[in-house]
C-alpha cells in the first residue's frame, strides 16, 4: 500500500512536529534535577495556556482516561447522590460512572442528545431539581459528532444547585480556545496525543481545592510546590517525565503558530470534506458548521454495509476510525449502537487534495459495496 492518508485524529494525532521526537529523546540526557524542573516549569505553562485557576491542583497523568478515573474514583460518594452526564460522553467516563452505580450506590442520569438540540436544558434543569446532584461530566466535545458543548452554561446551572462540574478536554484542547476559569470547570482532564499533537502516554488533571475527596489531606514538597489535595494518584516517580517534556515543546509549537487553536486552520478543508460527503449515499452524523464544529464527522452508508467500506477504505490507503470508537453511549444516543460508525477526523497536516481523493475513492467505494 503506497498511498497513506490519516483521518484518525480525534483517536490520536499521527502527524507530530520534528520537537516532539527530539524533545522526547533529550529528555534522557538530563540529570532528575533538571528534569524535573522542566517538569515543573511545563505544569505552570499549562496552566496559563488554559487558564486554570490558582485554586486548582495540577498534575500530570498518563491519559486522560486514567486522569478522568482518578478524578471519579477519588471523590467522596454517598448512597443515592447522583452524576448527572451527557448522552455522548466517552467511556473512559461511562464506564467509571457505572462502577460507581454499582459499587457505591451513586445514581446516573443522562441529559437526551439530539441533532437539533445537543443539550435540552429544560431537562438539565429538571434533573438538577429533582434530584441529590453531586457532579455534572461533560465532554468538551464530542467525538462522533464534532459537537462543541455550552460548558460555560452548563456549569453555572450545575454551580447554583450545588453541584461540581468535571469536563472531558479530550478532544478540544489545541483545537479550540479553552478558558478553564471562564468556563467554570471544577475539574478537569486533558490528554496529550490528540489535538495537541504530543506524544501517547501523557495527560493533565486539574481539581480545584473545594471539591471534597475521599481521603484526608495531605501535603508533599517536591521542588517548590505543594501539593494540598489528596487524590488517589501522585504524578512524582508515577508519569512518562520524557513525555512530558515532549508534550511542553509540542505545546509551544502549536500555540505559538496557533494561538487560538488549530480549527482556524482546518476550517476550509472540512468544510470542503462535508459539502461533498451531503452529495454521496450516506446517514451523516454532524450538526453545526465547519466554524463552530470540531473537525469531526461520522456516517453510516445507506446500505448498511459499514465494515465493507472500511475494508475498502483501509486497503486503498485511508487511514479511518469506525465502529463504537469506545463510546457506546453516544453510539446509543445516535442509534448506532448496533453498526457503529466512520469517522473522519481531519487535522492541520491534512489538505484538500487528500480530502477530495478520499471523496472519489469513497464515491467508487460505494457504488462497489
Amino acid at each position: 500500500m503506497n498511498k497513506f492518508i490519516y483521518l484518525n485524529n480525534s483517536g490520536t494525532s499521527y502527524h507530530k512536529p520534528d520537537v516532539c521526537a527530539s524533545s522526547f529523546s533529550k529528555a534522557f540526557g538530563l540529570t532528575p534535577k533538571d528534569l524535573w524542573s522542566e517538569v515543573e516549569t511545563i505544569r505552570e505553562e499549562f496552566q496559563n495556556i488554559f487558564n486554570i485557576p490558582e485554586s486548582h491542583t495540577t498534575l500530570f497523568t498518563n491519559g486522560c482516561t486514567a486522569g478522568i478515573n482518578i478524578l471519579l474514583n477519588s471523590m467522596d460518594w454517598n448512597p443515592k447522590d447522583c452524576i448527572i452526564s451527557t448522552g455522548m460522553e466517552h467511556y473512559a467516563c461511562t464506564g467509571t460512572i457505572d462502577s460507581l452505580v454499582q459499587n457505591a450506590g451513586v445514581i446516573h442520569k443522562i441529559v437526551p442528545y439530539h441533532p437539533n438540540n445537543i443539550f435540552c436544558f429544560d431537562t438539565y434543569e429538571s434533573l438538577l431539581t429533582e434530584n441529590n446532584v453531586k457532579l455534572l461530566v461533560c465532554c468538551h466535545g464530542s467525538n462522533l459528532t464534532g459537537d462543541v458543548f455550552p460548558i460555560k452554561k452548563i456549569a453555572k446551572m450545575a454551580h447554583l444547585h450545588g453541584a461540581l462540574v468535571l469536563v472531558d478536554f479530550a478532544q478540544t484542547a489545541g483545537i479550540i480556545p479553552i478558558n478553564v476559569r471562564e468556563l467554570e470547570a471544577d475539574l478537569c482532564a486533558f490528554t496529550g496525543h490528540k489535538g495537541l499533537h504530543g506524544p501517547l502516554g501523557v495527560g493533565i488533571i486539574s481539581i480545584d481545592s473545594r471539591v471534597k475527596l475521599a481521603r484526608s489531606p495531605a501535603t508533599c514538597d517536591f521542588s517548590k510546590r505543594t501539593c494540598q489535595t489528596s487524590l488517589s494518584f501522585c504524578d512524582i516517580g508515577s508519569v512518562n517525565t520524557p513525555a512530558i517534556i515532549a508534550l511542553g515543546a509540542t505545546c509551544k509549537w502549536l500555540f505559538e503558530k496557533f494561538p487560538q487553536g488549530t480549527r482556524v486552520k482546518t476550517i476550509d478543508t472540512f468544510q470542503l470534506l462535508i459539502e461533498k460527503l451531503e452529495k454521496l449515499p450516506l446517514n451523516i452524523f454532524y450538526t453545526q458548521d465547519a466554524k463552530t464544529n470540531l473537525p469531526v464527522v461520522s456516517f453510516v452508508p445507506k446500505n448498511g454495509l459499514l465494515q465493507d467500506l472500511v475494508k475498502l477504505l483501509f486497503a486503498g490507503g485511508f487511514y479511518v476510525g469506525s465502529g463504537q470508537l469506545c463510546a457506546p453511549l453516544a453510539q446509543k444516543s445516535l442509534d448506532t449502537e448496533n453498526t457503529g460508525v466512520l469517522r473522519i477526523s481531519s487535522s492541520i497536516f491534512n489538505t484538500q487534495k487528500e480530502i477530495l481523493d478520499l471523496i472519489e475513492y469513497l464515491r467508487n467505494c460505494l457504488m462497489t459495496v
